[in-house]
């Protein structure tokens, strides 16, 4: 039975957190830029998961002010200022 243990889920399969985790660290180290658009099926490739994962990962991303999504349009990296990437 799965209880959200990675160790259960095998080695291809990430929480939307962990993918929430990736994007922060691309978007933190410059890898992913301001004001760049992120387009959905472009990050399924990069970081190897599901659309619902990316999905999932955006809105928490947006709820921690890192992207912010425009319906319609999709989902662009918010600006950071240097004490955002302190914190």
């Amino acid at each position: 039975m799965l209880h959200g243990n990675k160790d259960n889920v095998g080695e291809n399969v990430k929480r939307f957190q962990d993918v929430a985790d990736d994007i922060t660290a691309a978007i933190v180290t410059g890898e992913l830029k301001p004001g760049q658009r992120l387009v959905e099926m472009q990050l399924c490739d990069q970081f190897n998961v599901k659309r619902n994962r990316i999905r999932e990962a955006l809105r928490k991303l947006e709820h921690e002010g890192f992207v912010t999504i425009t319906p319609n349009v999709g989902a662009v990296v918010a600006g950071l200022s240097r004490v955002d990437v302190e914190n």
